[in-house]
Formats: structure tokens, C-alpha cells, sequence
């Protein structure tokens, strides 16, 4: 009986251990993103951590912590700004490849008109050659 005690105490010894361990990868990672200005999500943490996504949500302890820290950062502009330029960018791009369309476009409605206008030429010279001919 005292062999499975100490087993279990070594066990739950471990435990408590790996918990800490998890505990602070966790918290470290949420300082180190708010360190760095970098917008905290749970994927990000995921991500650099290793640690399941369950584990941020059902460890109340860095659930609180994980809140603290976004709570926070809600009112930094740098954050915004940094969502904000990747957004124009984007916006940017897209204003490009319409702009090239539009370009694209102006030719084929250029040469469209130039082909209307050889046609419209044509068909007049052939309705004169009709007349003529009567």
C-alpha cells in the first residue's frame, strides 16, 4: 500500500510539474506578444506555443491572463495600424490589378472601335457599288 502511494504522489508530483511548466510557456508567450505590440489570438498562441487550443480556453488561469492582455490591448493604435496597413495594402493591390484591367479594357474598346469603324466603311462602299449597279 505504501508502494502505490508514493507511486501516486510521484504522479501527481509530475503532474503539478508539467502543469507549471505549460503554465509559464503560456504566460511568457502572452507577455512576449504584448512585448512586441503583436496582436494576441489564440491561433498565435497555438501556433508558438505547441499548446492545444483547449488548453487556453479550459486552464482558468491563463484564461484570465489571456483576457487581461487582450483587454489591454484593444486601445493601442499600433496594433490597429498594423491591421490597418496590412488592409491598405491589400486595398492597394486590388486598385492595381483593376487599374491594369481597365487599361486592358480601353485597348480592346480602341481596337473594337477602329474595327466598327473599317466595317462601317465597308458596308458603305458595298451599298454605293449596289446603287451603282442599278
Amino acid at each position: 500500500m505504501v508502494m502505490i502511494m508514493k507511486k501516486y504522489e510521484a504522479m501527481n508530483a509530475r503532474n503539478r510539474r508539467l502543469c507549471e511548466e505549460k503554465y509559464q510557456i503560456a504566460l511568457s508567450a502572452i507577455h512576449q506578444m504584448v512585448d512586441d505590440n503583436r496582436k494576441i489570438s489564440i491561433s498565435a498562441l497555438v501556433s508558438e506555443t505547441g499548446l492545444s487550443r483547449a488548453y487556453f480556453y479550459k486552464n482558468s488561469r491563463i484564461a484570465s491572463e489571456l483576457r487581461n492582455a487582450m483587454s489591454r490591448q484593444k486601445g493601442i493604435p499600433e496594433i490597429r495600424y498594423k491591421r490597418n496597413s496590412v488592409l491598405n495594402h491589400a486595398m492597394e493591390k486590388q486598385i492595381e490589378i483593376l487599374e491594369q484591367e481597365i487599361k486592358e479594357l480601353r485597348q480592346i474598346i480602341d481596337k473594337l472601335e477602329k474595327e466598327n469603324e473599317i466595317l462601317i466603311k465597308k458596308k458603305k462602299k458595298r451599298e454605293l457599288e449596289l446603287l451603282k449597279r442599278m
